[in-house]
């Protein structure tokens, strides 16, 4: 009998060493993950954060526009939308959405 509460005391004692390992375990990988969380954040942040000149890539691609191309396939939208049976509000979101979208691509 005394045997068994030996036994049992060791086993007891095995298995809280064991969980307490476990713990350890788990909680080294829970800072590891969050550390790597942490820096995987910040190298992203600091991506979209680039400094940028936003006056240089603007002046660079309206310099590239083909603006008579531009303004004639924005024209001929909005003759088309004038010949619908559209309210006047149908009238102006269709020539917000529809016709002046290829400006608002383009700055």
């Amino acid at each position: 009998m005394q045997f068994e509460e030996g036994e049992d005391e060791a086993l007891k004692a095995q298995f809280h060493a064991e969980l307490q390992q476990v713990n350890r375990e788990h909680e080294e990988q829970r800072t590891s993950m969050h550390q790597q969380h942490h820096h995987e954040r910040a190298a992203a942040r600091a991506q979209l954060l680039t400094p940028c000149r936003p006056e240089q890539v603007v002046g660079q691609q309206l310099a590239e526009v083909d603006w008579e191309a531009v303004l004639d396939k924005v024209g001929n939208k909005c003759n088309k939308l004038s010949r619908m049976s559209l309210s006047a509000f149908g009238r102006a979101f269709g020539v917000s959405e529809y016709a002046l979208s290829p400006l608002a691509v383009l700055y």
